[in-house]
């Protein structure tokens, strides 16, 4: 049985179609990276799936229930993009009470230890910084090991050893049979964590598959530059940045305003559109 599963998901907000006929499942051991530019849809398929909202037409399901039922919700651990804690509770206090939920109070040693929380972990969190929240935030994802780990923008106010961290976890988690998603519009950070890539843009899943393939067809290298004769700017991308320009210099390509760099998330979305 999938761990989750999105069945022909269409979810408004207002009047706009915020997702427009979903459907993809996951598997236990998946790590899956959700791309896709702000606004996508990001964030709400990851409340969709967390019960959080209820979709207009089309199910999801966690382990074949409505994840708003608390019998499927002992299956989840999230980490959305701003959390709020209670004031006055320390940092071990909040991750034990959470662990408490999933039966795994024995887990809270090994979370705080691999979060880097140990320092902090009598400290309330009124006085944690953000990076600190952040942390905490992640330990109450996986904390227990649940079926199913949703993470939306988990690196943002994280520094490089937060992001190790975070990104050690999640593959941890899935080599042991767990299963996550992180939603995230960095390709970096999604090579760092998974190997099956989701890309949402304009309300619709437009990829599905492997990492690999994905900057196979989108390419790893930019290059754009205006032609001096026709004023016109071009662009494209390539696995071979200098047999490229090797390949326009030959044809007699003027390179006005060139610049070449690395392949952005916006590069894909527009390569896939097209």
């Amino acid at each position: 049985m999938s761990v989750l599963a999105f069945q022909s998901v269409t979810k408004q907000l207002g009047d706009h179609t915020v997702l427009h006929d979903v459907s993809f499942d996951v598997q236990p051991g998946e790590a899956i990276a959700l791309l896709g530019p702000n606004g996508a849809g990001k964030s709400t398929l990851i409340e969709l799936a967390a019960g959080l909202r209820r979709p207009e037409s089309g199910a999801v399901t966690v382990k074949g229930r409505d994840p708003r039922h608390a019998s499927a919700r002992r299956h989840l651990g999230l980490m959305p993009q701003e959390s709020d804690f209670p004031d006055l509770l320390g940092v071990e206090e909040v991750i034990t009470f959470v662990a408490a939920h999933r039966n795994a109070k024995h887990a809270v040693e090994e979370t705080i230890l691999a979060l880097g929380l140990a320092g902090v972990r009598d400290r309330v969190t009124a006085k944690l910084s953000g990076g600190q929240r952040r942390r905490l935030a992640a330990a109450l994802a996986f904390v227990g090991a649940p079926s199913l780990s949703l993470l939306d923008e988990p690196t943002v106010g994280l520094d490089t050893d937060g992001r190790h961290r975070v990104a050690s976890l999640v593959r941890d988690h899935c080599a042991a049979g767990g299963s996550a998603i992180v939603a995230t519009h960095e390709l970096a950070e999604a090579d760092a964590v998974a190997s099956r890539v989701i890309v949402l843009a304009e309300s619709r899943v437009i990829y599905d598959g492997d990492i690999q393939e994905l900057r196979t067809r989108a390419g790893a290298t930019r290059i754009a530059y205006v032609n001096t004769e026709s004023r016109e700017r071009t662009a494209l991308t390539t696995d071979d940045p200098v047999a490229a320009l090797s390949a326009l210099i030959a044809a007699g390509e003027t390179l006005d305003d060139l610049e070449v760099r690395p392949v952005r998330l916006e590069d894909v979305v527009e390569a896939l559109v097209q």
